[in-house]
C-alpha cells in the first residue's frame, strides 16, 4: 500500500519489521520493491532462488512471470515465459499456460495474439465473462469497435452489472462519439464502484464532457479526482494537470491553465506535449514570440522519429488559435523536410488558406487533397468555382484527422 502510493522509502523500512523476512509473501513483495526501485538483478536474485526453492513448479514460475507482467516488464516477463515453455505448457495444453498468455499480450500491446489465445479459452469456457472483455480490450486496441461491441455483448449477456464489462461498454461508447450514454453508464458506476477505479471513471467522465464541449462539467470531475486521490503518482498527476490546462485553454481562460499546465512541466521540464500546451496559453495571452520559442523548444526536446507529428500538432495548435499563417509556415516546414505527400498535412494547409480566404493558394493543396482522400471530382473542370463545392468536404476531413486536437487545445 505504502509502495503505491509512492512512499518506498516507508515500505522499505516496514519491511524491516517483519518477523520473518524468509516467508514467500514477504520475499515476492521485496522483489516488487527492488523492481520498483529499478534493481532489476536484486529482484530476479530472488525469483531465482523461490523458483529453485519449489522445484521450478508451474504454480512458481506463473507466479513470478505475473509480477513481471503487472510492473510491465516485457523483458523479465519473456524469460519466464520461455522457462514455463521449456517445460512443455503451451497454448494448446495447459489453460493456466493459456491464461498466463492472454495476460501477456494484452499488457504488452499484442493485441491479435492475445485474441486469438481469448478465442481459444473461450472456446473451452464461452462462460468466462473475464475472457470476453479481455477480448473486447484486444479488439478495442485493434479499432475494431465491431467486434470490440459484439465482444463486450456477449460479456453483458452473462451478467449486465458486471463492472468491468460496463466500463469497456463505455470506452466503446466513447470510441463511436456517444459521449452522453458514455456517460450516463460511468456516472452509474460511480455508485457502486470500489474506490481504486473512480479515479479512472472520473477521468473517462471528464474527458466525455471535453469531447461534448462541456469544459465547466469536465473541470468539476477532474477535480474530484485530484481531492479524492492527494496521493497520485507524477504520471498520474501530469496527466490530470494537463487535462485541467486543456480544459482552461477551450474556455479561453489562459492565465488558469498556465497554472496547471506549469505544474505538468514541474514534473517533466522535458515533456514536449505539455510544452506546446503552453505556448498556445501565451498565444491566447498575446504573447507570439513566447510561443515561438515554446515551440522551438519543444522540438529541441522531440525524439527524431517523432519530430513529423510534433510539427504536426504545432501547425494543428495554431490553427485552432486561429494563427493560419503560422499553422501554413510550419506546414511548409513539414513538406520540406518530409517531401512525401501527407494527406493530414495537405489537407490542414488547405484549411488554412480557406479560413484566410486566399483561394488562389488554397487551390493546389484543394487539388492535392482531394486526391489524397479519393474524393470524386471532375479533373477537367478545375476552376477555383468548382473547388470551392468541395470545401465543406475537405473540411470534413481535417475535423477527423485532428479531432484529438480540438479536444486537446
Amino acid at each position: 500500500s505504502l509502495s503505491y502510493k509512492g512512499k518506498k522509502h516507508d515500505a522499505s523500512q516496514l519491511m524491516k519489521l517483519i518477523e520473518d523476512p524468509n516467508e514467500r509473501e514477504v520475499l515476492f513483495l521485496k522483489a516488487e520493491l527492488l523492481l520498483e526501485e529499478n534493481q532489476y538483478v536484486e529482484a530476479e536474485k530472488i525469483y531465482m532462488e523461490l523458483a529453485e526453492s519449489e522445484n521450478e513448479s508451474l504454480e512458481i514460475l506463473m507466479d513470478i512471470a505475473f509480477c513481471y507482467i503487472d510492473t510491465n516488464h516485457l523483458e523479465y516477463a519473456e524469460v519466464w515465459i520461455e522457462k514455463i515453455r521449456s517445460k512443455g505448457y503451451n497454448l494448446d495444453n495447459s489453460k493456466k499456460f493459456r491464461n498466463l498468455w492472454c495476460d501477456f499480450c494484452l499488457a504488452f500491446g499484442f493485441y491479435e495474439m492475445g485474441a486469438e489465445a481469448f478465442l481459444k479459452s473461450l472456446e473451452e469456457d464461452p462462460y468466462s465473462i473475464t475472457h470476453w472483455n479481455g477480448l473486447s480490450q484486444c479488439y478495442l486496441s485493434q479499432m475494431n469497435l465491431e467486434k470490440a461491441n459484439e465482444a463486450i455483448e456477449f460479456s453483458l449477456a452473462i451478467d449486465e452489472k458486471n463492472q468491468e464489462s460496463l466500463e469497456i461498454k463505455a470506452f466503446c461508447l466513447m470510441m463511436e462519439n456517444n459521449f452522453e450514454e458514455a456517460i450516463a453508464i460511468y456516472k452509474d458506476l460511480l455508485k457502486t464502484s470500489v474506490p481504486y477505479n473512480k479515479k479512472y471513471i472520473y477521468e473517462k467522465i471528464g474527458l466525455s464532457y471535453t469531447q461534448c464541449n462541456k469544459f465547466e462539467d469536465a473541470l468539476v470531475y477532474y477535480q474530484k479526482w485530484l481531492k479524492e486521490y492527494p496521493q497520485m503518482t507524477n504520471y498520474e498527476k501530469s496527466e490530470i494537470y494537463s487535462h485541467i490546462a486543456s480544459c482552461y485553454c477551450n474556455m479561453k481562460r489562459p492565465a488558469e491553465g498556465l497554472q496547471y499546465i506549469d505544474a505538468v512541466l514541474d514534473i517533466d521540464p522535458f515533456n514536449s506535449t505539455a510544452i506546446i500546451q503552453k505556448a498556445v496559453l501565451h498565444i491566447q495571452q498575446g504573447e507570439e514570440d513566447t510561443s515561438k520559442q515554446l515551440f522551438d523548444k519543444a522540438l529541441s526536446f522531440c525524439p527524431e522519429d517523432e519530430r513529423d507529428m510534433m510539427l504536426y500538432s504545432i501547425a494543428c495548435s495554431c490553427f485552432f488559435t486561429k494563427k493560419y499563417t503560422q499553422a501554413i509556415e510550419w506546414c511548409k516546414v513539414i513538406m520540406h523536410e518530409y517531401p512525401i505527400p501527407n494527406k493530414k498535412v495537405i489537407i490542414l494547409t488547405a484549411c488554412c488558406y480557406i479560413e484566410l480566404n486566399d483561394k488562389k493558394n488554397a487551390y493546389p493543396y484543394v487539388i492535392q487533397a482531394l486526391q489524397l482522400c479519393k474524393i470524386d471530382f471532375d479533373k477537367d473542370n478545375q476552376s477555383i468555382e468548382m473547388i470551392e463545392s468541395y470545401i465543406d468536404r475537405i473540411k470534413e476531413e481535417f475535423k477527423a484527422a485532428v479531432n484529438y486536437f480540438e479536444t486537446e487545445g
